[in-house]
């Protein structure tokens, strides 16, 4: 018997000691938040979940490990703030409770499945001119058709033409500016070169796909193919389409008199700038 408590104490000594090294949401008053990354915070307040700082939001494999998980009752929109550069997956993977979604114009890239699930997503606002990278998985299960999509002042025609952010079933145009719009604007003292190459391993290989960079088609490429281009443009995006399907979207910000190499995985879909 005397064994048997002893044992129960250690145990309980032991599941303490692992609650208490757990890292749990600090409350500042009626805010609840915490740490992401140590450039990355986030915070609930008046039913709305903000993620700020610097860089990148970390991947968390599923929704249910995203550090606000427990208290996703209390909130039903999201806000991307300025800072934050990407958003990793799965963070927001089936989160039926959020209504709303604002995207900071510093945010470059959604990673697949970031938002996938959330049925109730009504509104999304970007305040970026150039849209942001994402894929087909992105927003799966969200049923962007009934969605809105909100874009910033002039800039409605270039999210209906990229893929993935034209299956929203409304967009509408904001009376703000870009965040960004003055950098889209800018041009370069001297074109940049890209070069855009084709990995040879798609099963399809014979198909050639459509390159089309900042809207206007660059050729045909085929299986393990190079295209070149240049531009003079800072922010630039380059869309990969075949026949009428769109296969994949990228942006990107060019070098002054340099070059670039980025390859592009059709097996994956996965489109990345090499070192």
């Amino acid at each position: 018997m005397k064994n048997l408590r002893v044992k129960k104490l250690l145990l309980g000594l032991a599941a303490m000691s692992v609650m208490y090294a757990m890292p749990t949401p600090k409350a500042y008053g009626q805010e609840i938040g915490g740490e992401l990354t140590p450039e990355v915070k986030w915070y609930i307040e008046d039913e709305t979940l903000h993620v700020s700082g610097k860089g990148v939001m970390p991947t968390t494999l599923f929704g249910q490990q995203s550090p606000w998980h427990t208290y996703r009752s209390q909130f039903n929109a999201v806000v991307i703030e300025e800072g934050i550069t990407e958003v990793g997956k799965f963070v927001f993977n089936g989160y039926k409770n959020i209504t709303s979604l604002t995207i900071a114009g510093s945010v470059e890239s959604l990673a697949g499945n970031s938002f996938s699930g959330c049925s109730k997503l009504s509104t999304v606002e970007v305040k970026s001119a150039i849209p942001p990278n994402i894929s087909v998985g992105t927003f799966i299960s969200s049923k962007t058709k009934k969605a809105k999509l909100i874009v910033p002042d002039g800039c409605m025609a270039e999210y209906r033409d990229t893929p993935f952010w034209n299956k929203f079933g409304t967009v509408e145009e904001s009376r703000r500016a870009a965040t960004d719009a003055d950098e889209v604007n800018s041009t370069l003292d001297e074109p940049c070169t890209v070069r855009l190459y084709r990995e040879a391993r798609f099963s399809a290989g014979a198909a050639n796909m459509s390159v089309y960079l900042n809207g206007v088609e660059q050729g045909k490429q085929g299986n393990g193919e190079t295209i070149e281009m240049k531009t003079d443009r800072l922010k630039n995006r380059i869309v990969i389409k075949w026949r009428k399907t769109y296969l994949c979207y990228f942006r990107f910000d060019a070098i002054p008199g340099g070059e670039i190499q980025i390859n592009y995985s059709a097996a994956t879909g996965n489109i990345q700038i090499m070192e």
